[in-house]
């Protein structure tokens, strides 16, 4: 009896460390003392550490999902650096400037093909090229390769860094249960936008954030 009751709580294990790496890597390696967030995220998750997770910014046309991305990525602190990948070749730099996006500790790439796009990613996770990883996949039609994104998901946790998704509303492109915590943002009025968590494993669900912009 003692065996099987073994066999089964390691079997929990694997499965565990399998689908939710960011839970079970965590508590072997401990924390590093380094916390990853960013005002808007700190207030749509409080006290909660994103690295090692993936967060969706997900909304409809025209709904200030890109604004919103942008104001994230001028909470990223420095030293640490950020890489864009601009699957839809629709990066603006202007406007990511005038969001107070550091250009300098930005690396722009605009790949060809998803499954390259996720092993570059590793690459730079790796080498420790960048602390946050972006996928613009606002014009993505074609399902990302599960495969190559739970590798990337583990490794997301071995670099301690953040991996932000850009998605267009009532997408495909992903199993919803990779996403640690999802937003959708939503237009208010030319200056005005909210993003709200409508999926989440690290807060409550429901939370919603008012932001404004002058674009």
């Amino acid at each position: 009896m003692k065996t099987e009751s073994k066999a089964t709580l390691a079997e929990i294990r694997e499965q565990l460390q399998r689908l939710w790496p960011e839970a079970s890597y965590r508590r072997q390696r401990g924390q590093k003392g380094k916390t990853l967030t960013t005002p808007e995220l700190a207030r749509l998750a409080p006290e909660v550490d994103l690295s090692g997770q993936i967060v969706e910014i997900s909304g409809a046309l025209s709904s200030g999902k890109t604004s919103f991305l942008y104001r994230v990525l001028a909470g990223i602190v420095s030293p640490l650096r950020i890489a864009y990948f601009d699957f839809g070749h629709s990066f603006f730099p202007t406007a990511a400037l005038q969001a107070g996006v550091d250009l300098g500790r930005l690396l722009l790439l605009r790949p060809t093909e998803q499954g390259k796009a996720l092993r570059t990613a590793e690459q730079i996770l790796a080498a420790e090229m960048a602390h946050c990883l972006v996928f613009d996949l606002v014009d993505a039609r074609t399902s990302l390769p599960r495969i190559v994104l739970h590798r990337l998901r583990q490794q997301l946790n071995r670099a301690d860094a953040l991996l932000l998704l850009l998605t267009e509303r009532d997408h495909s492109l992903l199993p919803a249960s990779l996403v640690s915590l999802r937003l959708e943002v939503q237009r208010l009025g030319r200056d005005k936008l909210t993003a709200t968590v409508t999926r989440s494993r690290l807060s409550p669900e429901g939370i919603t954030l008012e932001v404004d912009t002058d674009d």
